[in-house]
């Protein structure tokens, strides 16, 4: 059933009283209600005996019967005219009541609820006088499309409208579909809230990263589990290499412990290569011996003044090797001893 708002539409009737109306042809130029409106259709009707009037909402019942379904205004105070005998016009029209037009300053004006079936074009802002201006699509979700190369994006003005800021929808490219949540309610105790950026710099205050690491107002981490980085572990020396024949140590030793497992075995400290504050510890197991070649850098035995181009770990000793002041000068610990 729709509403049908339709042209050049009269019939005569000999119907009486406050029934439906039986509908007797066309008047001579106009169209039938069945034409025009359609059966299961609802009009605006105009009923009259040039005496007696009555409009309203009627539908179309059969091809040549209109209910009478609301009357709007009438000559009986609003009320179904009681018709007595003799014919009358019917014929479809548009109530003044119903009307939508534009005031003396053409300006619309709607007080009811209005529908568009397709695009709505707007050319200016739209406004209400007081309170919050709400949306409720039936989804519960208002999209805005994008075009061309251009993502759908929602920009807020600041309070003179002379600059904004966009919140626009990731590169089409990625293809994403997933859902942003505000944070809000008891995860912030209700307390208004700034979002963090990911280029800016900014402080984290009292933040979870996940169920067992948090960071404390005064910064301090705590873990229920282990902390790790890329060597595993930070509470343990992670092995990086487990030698029986000659070696030169590269980076990823730095922070690690280089197991010697053969006797005889030389292990080159080069130049260049480690940074200041980085450490690397020589092991030595089974009984086992060897050589630090310290050639190329500067390699001072703890408590000694001058650099040794050669150190020996004594068997099942521990060395420690910490690059301070310049990277090319290593301070050793432990079981060694130096050799010119």
């Amino acid at each position: 059933m729709a509403l049908i708002q339709a042209d050049r539409v009269k019939e005569t009737s000999t119907t009486t009283g406050t029934g439906n109306f039986t509908l007797a042809g066309a008047a001579t130029g106009f169209r039938t209600f069945s034409t025009g409106v359609g059966v299961g259709n609802t009009c605006y009707y105009v009923i009259t005996d040039n005496s007696s009037y009555e409009v309203g909402l009627g539908t179309l019942n059969s091809t040549s019967v209109l209910a009478r379904t609301t009357v709007l205004t009438s000559s009986n105070s609003n009320n179904a005219v009681d018709w007595g005998a003799g014919s009358k016009d019917v014929f479809t029209t548009y109530p003044g009541s119903k009307a939508v037009i534009l005031d003396d300053s053409n300006n619309l004006n709607i007080a009811g609820n209005g529908s568009a079936g397709g695009t709505f074009n707007i050319e200016g802002d739209l406004k209400n006088t007081s309170g919050n201006f709400t949306v409720d699509p039936a989804t519960q979700i208002f999209e805005i499309k994008g075009s061309g190369s251009t993502e759908g994006q929602v920009q807020l003005n600041c309070a003179v409208n002379t600059h904004g800021q966009k919140i626009t929808a990731a590169d089409h490219a990625v293809s994403a579909t997933n859902t942003l949540t505000l944070p809000g309610g008891s995860t912030i105790g209700n307390a208004n809230a700034t979002l963090v950026s990911d280029t800016g710099t900014q402080t984290l205050t009292n933040k979870t990263i996940d169920a067992a690491v948090s960071v404390s107002a005064a910064g301090a981490i705590t873990s229920g589990t282990v902390v790790s980085d890329v060597d595993g572990n930070l509470r343990d020396i992670p092995v990086s290499q487990n030698l029986s024949a000659n070696y030169t140590l590269q980076i990823s030793d730095a922070g690690n412990q280089v197991t010697v497992n053969s006797s005889n075995v030389v292990v080159t400290v080069p130049t260049g290569v480690f940074a200041v504050g980085d450490i690397v510890s020589i092991i030595s197991v089974n009984g086992c011996t060897a050589t630090l070649a310290c050639t190329a850098v500067n390699a001072v035995k703890a408590g000694d003044l001058a650099a040794t181009a050669s150190h020996t770990l004594d068997a099942n000793g521990v060395a420690n090797i910490m690059f301070t002041y310049t990277a090319d000068l290593a301070v050793l610990t432990g079981n060694v001893s130096g050799v010119e």
